[in-house]
C-alpha cells in the first residue's frame, strides 16, 4: 500500500551526475536539514499512523546524515539497511532528498554568484567559452545558448566539469547568447546571458528568404519578405523574378517589398538574397492575377482655364464648358465622384458641385461649401469624405453634408496640392520640399503626423495611381516623370528629358502622360516605330478660334480612375463551437504593401457547411470559411477552419473561473468573460468541484468550501481540517477525498468523511497538476520533467513519461477524457505546445501507447491548469486569458477574455461520470472486518486464519492487509502477503498454544476501513474454531 517506484526514479536522475559534495557548510545544512524534518511532520501526517512522531522525526534525521556520509546514490539503500518498519524506511528515504534540498539551499549562501560565460575564441561555425569556476568542489556544468533571432530556442550541451567549452556546428555570421548553469543533483544554478557573440561570416546564404505576403491587382503583383535567417554574410540586395507566358521581369532591390507593375495574368514569383559571396537559394510562390472589374478606360479629361471648367472626350471635339459669369474667380481644383456622376471645382472661397454629363446645363450647379481661401480639392469615394486646402490647411467634410470643416493636418509649411487615396487608406499633400503622406483620419481627431515620401523642391505637380499603388511626379530640375512605391522607396524614372519648359499639372494612365505646360495641352503618342514624342492638342470650347494659356486641374473620369480595391484575405480568423452555434471572429484584411489600416472597409461573406460525419455520433462536424468582399469583386476564401459541436448533454456544460474580480461562470460556446458569480473568491491558487460544492485553495494553502447554490450576498464558507501549504487539488468523487500536493515532493489524500490524511506517493520534482480517475481507481500527476501514474492509494507506481531535465522540454498541464478513455497532457517547448495522449489505465498501464501530436499549437501555457470537454482542451494561455482548441484542431482561441485569470474549471456531470450503470454513487470502502468473525482452521504446523468478507463494497475488488508481530518477518512489508483478496492467511511452524497478534484493514483503491485487532492463539491440534 506504499509507493516504492519514486526511489527508482530518484536514482536514475542522481546517476546522471553521480557527484560529490565536500564543503565547509556541513555544520549549518545538518541544522537546517532536521529543523525541515520537524517543520514538515505536519505535511507528512500519513505516515503517522504506522509509526509514532519520534520514530519519523528520528528516521529524518538519520536520512540526514546517511546523505552526508555516503555517496548521495546510495543513500536510499543505506535507508533499507538501516530500518526495518516501513514507515522508517520511507521516512529515511524520502528525507534523503530532503538532505540535498537543504544542503542546496545552504550552499547557495556561499557560492559565487555564476558570472556569464565569455568567448575566448570566434570562429565561423564555432565559438570557445570560458567562464569563472564555483567556490565549492565537485560540481558540473552545463552551456546553454541560443540563437539571438530565435527567442527562447535554448540549446543545451554535454555535462563537463572543466569550466572551458566549445560549441561547433553553428551557422556562419549569426548571433548567439549563452548561459552557464551550475548542476548537482538538486542545486541548478545558471548565470547571466552573456554577451551576443557573432560568429564569423562565411558563404553564400544557407537559406532563402521568407515570403511574407504576395498580393496582386489587375496590373499589379505586390511581394514583401523578410531576411533569410542564415545569411552567412552582410545582404547586399535582392534578385526578384517575375515569370508569365507573356513575359519575364527581372529587378533588383535593396529592400524588403517590391511591386511590379504592368504584369499578366498567373505569374510565377521567386526571390534570392544576395551576399558579398553570390547568391543563396530561391524562394517561390505562384500568383493569379484577378481580372479588372473595369473594363474602360478613363472618357472624360476635366481641366480648367482661368475662369473656364473645361470638359472633353476627345482630344479633336471641342469641349464642353461651363457658361461664362457663372463663377468670378479662377478654378483652383477639380475632383470627380464617378459613382455619383458629378464634379467637384473650388474657387476663391467656395466649393461648387455639378453633373459630369453636361457641363453647359448649369441647372445642377449647386454651392457645396463656402469659407475660407481654397486652393486644392480632393474626394475620397470610398469614404464619402473631401479634403481640401483651405487658409493653408488642409480640412474634410462628409460628401452628404459639408456644414463645419474639420482641419485635420497640423503642417507648418503650406500644401500647394492633396489628393486622398482611400483605397490605400492615405492622404498625399506637395509642399515646397516635397510630397509627404499620412493615414487617412476615419475619425475625428485621429490625424496621424505626415512623413515625406519624397524630399525635393523642385516638384511640380504629382498624382497617385490608386490601383496600382504608384505615386508619379515631375521633377523640373530633371525634366523627367518619376514613379515609385507610396512609401517612397524603389523609385525609377519613366520619362526622361520632356521637351517642356514647365509643368503646370498632368494625368498619366496605362503608360501614357497628358500634360499642360499652362500655355498648352500635350499628349504622350508612340509612332509605329515605337518612337514616342509629346503631340500639342487644341482644347477649347470652339476650335476655330482657340485660346491658349491658364491651362491647369487636369483630371480623367473614369471607373478606372476611382478603382473599389480587390480585398485581401481577413486573418486570425477562428470559430467557436457550441451545441447548435458558432461563435464566428476574424479580423479585417490587412493592408497591402504601402498602404495603411484606414485602407479596410470591407464587407464579408460566411460560409458554413458540414464537413462529414465525426468520428463520434454525438456531435456534428463543420467547416466554416470567410472572405471579404468590395464592390471591385469578392476576395480569396480563406482556408477553412474545422471545428465540431459541443456533445449533446441534458445539463448545460460551463467554467469556473478566478480572476482580481473573484469568481466568474461562463458558457462553453461563447466569448467571455460571463457572468460575476461571486466576487468574495479571489486569490487562489486552484480550483476543484463536486455536485453543488465548490473546493479551492486559497493563498495560504488552506482548502475551503463553498456550496453553488448560495444566494447571492452570502460570504461564509468552510475549511477542510488539517490541510496546509497545498497547491494542488484533485477530487475522488466515489471515494469522496480530496488529493493534494504541497510545498514538498508529496502527493497526499484527505477523506471527507473523517479520518486523518494519507501520504500517497512521493516524487521527485514538485506536482505540476494532479488528476483522478475515481472510475478506474487511479491518480496521475505530472511534474516539469515527467507524467507519472499510481493507484489511489499509491500502488503500482509508473511512469508514462519522462524529460530530459536540460532539453528545454516541460510538461505543463494534464487531464482526463473519462467519455473515451485517453489521458492527455501538453509538454512546452521553446516554440510550440506539444500534446500527448494515452489511453487511460484500467488493468494496468505498464505498456502504454503513447501518441504524440507534434507542434500541436502556437500558443503557451502560464499556469499548470488543463482541462478536457467534447473533444477540446483548455488552459490560461500567456496573455493570464483561458485559451481553448479541439484536439484535431491546430489554432487555439482566446476562449475567455480579457479578464486575466488565476484558475478555472469546468463543471458537468461527465466529468466526474458513475461507473458502469450505476445511477446512484456506488459504496467503494469497505466496512471493518469484524473480530469475533476471526476463526482458526487446521493445526499448529500449518492452518489458516479466516473471516468474514467485506460485502458492502459495489465498485471495486476489497483486499485484506493483514499483520502480525509475531508472524511477520524483519524483511517483509507491512501486509504480509500483498494485494490479498481472499478472507484468509495461512501460517506455518508456529509453536502450539502460542498467542500471537493479528491486525485486519480490510481496502479498496479508493480508502480503507479501520483496523481490527485480536489476539490469536496456534491450535494444539486440528480445529474449527479457536
Amino acid at each position: 500500500m506504499r509507493n516504492t517506484c519514486v526511489w527508482d526514479l530518484l536514482l536514475n536522475k542522481l546517476a546522471a551526475f553521480c557527484c560529490v559534495w565536500i564543503s565547509a557548510v556541513y555544520c549549518t545544512f545538518s541544522k537546517n536539514c532536521q529543523n525541515l524534518c520537524t517543520s514538515n511532520l505536519e505535511e507528512e501526517l500519513g505516515i503517522t499512523n504506522l509509526c509514532n512522531v519520534s520514530d519519523i522525526t528520528g528516521a529524518c534525521t538519520q536520512g540526514c546524515q546517511i546523505w552526508n556520509a555516503t555517496v548521495q546514490i546510495n543513500c536510499p539503500l543505506e535507508c533499507n539497511n538501516t530500518y526495518t518498519r516501513a514507515c522508517e524506511t520511507v521516512s529515511c528515504k524520502f528525507w534523503c532528498s530532503g538532505a540535498e534540498d537543504a544542503y542546496g539551499l545552504e550552499a547557495l549562501n556561499y557560492l559565487n554568484k555564476p558570472r556569464a560565460p565569455f568567448a575566448s575564441t570566434i570562429g565561423n561555425h564555432s565559438v570557445t567559452l570560458g567562464w569563472k569556476p564555483t567556490n565549492i568542489s565537485g560540481v558540473k556544468y552545463i552551456i546553454h545558448w541560443k540563437f539571438s533571432q530565435l527567442p527562447e530556442d535554448w540549446r543545451y550541451t554535454e555535462v563537463v566539469s572543466e569550466t572551458s567549452y566549445t560549441i561547433k556546428d553553428l551557422q556562419a555570421f549569426t548571433e548567439h547568447v549563452y548561459v552557464v548553469w551550475i548542476i548537482t543533483s538538486q542545486l541548478q544554478l545558471h548565470s547571466p546571458s552573456s554577451s551576443s557573440y557573432q560568429t564569423h561570416a562565411f558563404g553564400a546564404p544557407t537559406t532563402a528568404p521568407a515570403i511574407k505576403d504576395i498580393n496582386s491587382s489587375p496590373n499589379t503583383v505586390e511581394v514583401s519578405w523578410s531576411p533569410p535567417l542564415f545569411p552567412n554574410e552582410l545582404i547586399v540586395g535582392y534578385n526578384l523574378l517575375l515569370t508569365s507566358r507573356n513575359q519575364e521581369l527581372l529587378r533588383a532591390s535593396k529592400g524588403h517589398s517590391f511591386q511590379f507593375y504592368s504584369t499578366f495574368p498567373n505569374n510565377t514569383f521567386s526571390i534570392v538574397a544576395v551576399n558579398e559571396v553570390g547568391a543563396g537559394l530561391p524562394a517561390k510562390g505562384n500568383i493569379a492575377t484577378p481580372e479588372s472589374k473595369v473594363k474602360e478606360k478613363a472618357t472624360w479629361l476635366f481641366l480648367s482655364r482661368n475662369q473656364f471648367k473645361r470638359y472633353t472626350e476627345h482630344f479633336l471635339e471641342a469641349a464642353q464648358c461651363l457658361q461664362n459669369g457663372v463663377i468670378h474667380h479662377n478654378i483652383t481644383g477639380i475632383s470627380v465622384n464617378v459613382y455619383q456622376q458629378v464634379v467637384y471645382f473650388s474657387e476663391g472661397n467656395s466649393i461648387w458641385v455639378k453633373g459630369a454629363a453636361n457641363m453647359s446645363d448649369v441647372s445642377d450647379l449647386m454651392l457645396f461649401y463656402a469659407g475660407g481661401n481654397i486652393t486644392s480639392i480632393s474626394v475620397d469615394w470610398l469614404y464619402q469624405r473631401i479634403y481640401f486646402v483651405m487658409n493653408e490647411k488642409i480640412n474634410v467634410c462628409h460628401l452628404e453634408k459639408c456644414t463645419a470643416a474639420e482641419d485635420i493636418a497640423p503642417l507648418y509649411v503650406i500644401p500647394r496640392k492633396v489628393i486622398a487615396d482611400p483605397c490605400n487608406g492615405c492622404i498625399f499633400c506637395l509642399l515646397e520640399d516635397g510630397i509627404y503622406r499620412a493615414n487617412l483620419p476615419l475619425f475625428p481627431g485621429t490625424a496621424s503626423t505626415a512623413s515625406p515620401v519624397v524630399k525635393s523642391s523642385a516638384l511640380r505637380d504629382f498624382m497617385i495611381s490608386f490601383q496600382s499603388k504608384r505615386l508619379t511626379f515631375f521633377n523640373k530640375t530633371e525634366q523627367a516623370f518619376v514613379s515609385g512605391f507610396l512609401d517612397g522607396s524603389e523609385f525609377h524614372t519613366l520619362r526622361s528629358h520632356v521637351p517642356l519648359n514647365d509643368m503646370e499639372s498632368f494625368v498619366y494612365e496605362d503608360n501614357m502622360f497628358t500634360v499642360t505646360d499652362g500655355w498648352a495641352v500635350f499628349h504622350k503618342e508612340v509612332s509605329p516605330v515605337g518612337s514616342s514624342s509629346f503631340n500639342e492638342y487644341v482644347i477649347d470650347c470652339n476650335l476655330a478660334y482657340p485660346e491658349y494659356f491658364g491651362f491647369g486641374n487636369l483630371f480623367f473620369y473614369g471607373a478606372s480612375t476611382q478603382p473599389f480595391p480587390l480585398p485581401t484575405p481577413p486573418w486570425l480568423f477562428m470559430a467557436l463551437f457550441g451545441l447548435d452555434q458558432a461563435v464566428i471572429s476574424w479580423r479585417p484584411p490587412e493592408h497591402t504593401t504601402g498602404s495603411s489600416l484606414s485602407a479596410q472597409n470591407w464587407t464579408c461573406d460566411v460560409e458554413l457547411s458540414s464537413r462529414h460525419p465525426s468520428e463520434e455520433e454525438w456531435v456534428v462536424a463543420y467547416e466554416v470559411s470567410v472572405r471579404a468582399l468590395s464592390p471591385a469583386g469578392e476576395g480569396p476564401w480563406l482556408e477553412s477552419f474545422r471545428g465540431t459541436t459541443l456533445e449533446e448533454a441534458e445539463e448545460e456544460p460551463y467554467m469556473l473561473a478566478v480572476g482580481a474580480e473573484g469568481l466568474w461562470k461562463q458558457r462553453l460556446d461563447s466569448y467571455g468573460p460571463g457572468e460575476l458569480l461571486y466576487p468574495h473568491i479571489r486569490n487562489i491558487v486552484d480550483l476543484e468541484w463536486y455536485n453543488d460544492t465548490l473546493y479551492w485553495i486559497n493563498s495560504m494553502g488552506e482548502v475551503q468550501t463553498w456550496s453553488l447554490n448560495k444566494r447571492e450576498g452570502t460570504t461564509e464558507n468552510t475549511y477542510v481540517s488539517h490541510v496546509r501549504n497545498a497547491r494542488m487539488l484533485a477530487f475522488d468523487w466515489l471515494g469522496q477525498c480530496l488529493y493534494g500536493a504541497g510545498k514538498t515532493n508529496t502527493i497526499y489524500r484527505k477523506s471527507l468523511l473523517g479520518g486523518h490524511m494519507d501520504v500517497v506517493a512521493y516524487v521527485v520534482f514538485l506536482v505540476k497538476d494532479l488528476v483522478v480517475d475515481s472510475v478506474n481507481g487511479y491518480l496521475y500527476w505530472a511534474t516539469l520533467y515527467s507524467v507519472e501514474s499510481t493507484r489511489l492509494n499509491g500502488e503500482k507506481c509508473v511512469i508514462l513519461q519522462e524529460q530530459l531535465q536540460f532539453a528545454g522540454k516541460q510538461v505543463v498541464g494534464l487531464t482526463l477524457d473519462l467519455t473515451c478513455g485517453f489521458l492527455y497532457w501538453l509538454v512546452q517547448d521553446s516554440l510550440c505546445l506539444n500534446l500527448y495522449r494515452a489511453s487511460l489505465c484500467k488493468e494496468g498501464c505498464g505498456n502504454a501507447l503513447v501518441t504524440e501530436f507534434a507542434a500541436w499549437s502556437t500558443s503557451e501555457i502560464s499556469q499548470g491548469v488543463l482541462e478536457y470537454y467534447s473533444g477540446r482542451l483548455f488552459w490560461i494561455n500567456s496573455l493570464q486569458f483561458i485559451a481553448t482548441q479541439e484536439v484535431n484542431q491546430s489554432l487555439s482561441i482566446p476562449f475567455l477574455q480579457p479578464v486575466e485569470f488565476a484558475a478555472f474549471i469546468l463543471v458537468h456531470t461527465s466529468l466526474k461520470p458513475l461507473p458502469g450503470f450505476f445511477c446512484f454513487t456506488p459504496k467503494v470502502i469497505p466496512d471493518s472486518v469484524p473480530g469475533s468473525s476471526s476463526r482458526i482452521k487446521g493445526n499448529s504446523s500449518s492452518f489458516h486464519i479466516t473471516w468474514s468478507p467485506s460485502r458492502n463494497v459495489e465498485w471495486g475488488t476489497v483486499f485484506y492487509c493483514v499483520a502480525s508481530k509475531v508472524l511477520q518477518p524483519l524483511e517483509s512489508e507491512w501486509c504480509l502477503p500483498p494485494n490479498l483478496t481472499v478472507p484468509s492467511y495461512r501460517v506455518v511452524w508456529l509453536e502450539p498454544f502460542a498467542l500471537f497478534d493479528f491486525t485486519n484493514t480490510s481496502y479498496t483503491y479508493w480508502g480503507k476501513a479501520p483496523t481490527t485487532s485480536v489476539s490469536l492463539r496456534a491450535p494444539l491440534k486440528e480445529v474449527l474454531v479457536f
